[in-house]
C-alpha cells in the first residue's frame, strides 16, 4: 500500500500516459474470470471487493449498493493508510486518539 507521502507526490510519478492506452489495462491472457484478474494482480480483500463491485455497477444487486459498498471499503483503506503513517497529518497513532479518550 503507498504511503500518504507517495500519495501526496502524485503517486504516480513515473507514469508517462499520452492519454492512449496503456500496458496495465491489458487482461492477462490467461485470466477467464474476475476472480483470475484478482489473483494475477495480487489484489487484496479490500481491492477485490471495490474491483467486483465496480465492474457489476449497475447489476447485482442494484447501483446504490454497489456504490455505497465502493465508498465503505475505499474510506476503510483511507482510515488503515492514515493510521500506519506517521508523516499523514489526518491519521491517528493509536485508540485513545481517535476516540479523545486519553
Amino acid at each position: 500500500m503507498k504511503t500518504w507521502s507517495d500519495l501526496m507526490d502524485g503517486g504516480m510519478a513515473d507514469s508517462h500516459n499520452n492519454g492512449g492506452s496503456s500496458s496495465y489495462y491489458q487482461i492477462p491472457p490467461d485470466c477467464k474470470t474476475l476472480q483470475d484478474i484478482i489473483v494475477k494482480q495480487g489484489m487484496d480483500f479490500t481491492q477485490g471487493n471495490i474491483f467486483k463491485a465496480a465492474y457489476r455497477w449497475d447489476k447485482k444487486p442494484n447501483l446504490e449498493y454497489n456504490l455505497n459498498k465502493i465508498i465503505w471499503f475505499a474510506e476503510d483503506a483511507l482510515r488503515r493508510l492514515y493510521e500506519s503513517d506517521s508523516n499523514n497529518p489526518r491519521g491517528y497513532s493509536d485508540e485513545s486518539e481517535r476516540s479523545g479518550n486519553d
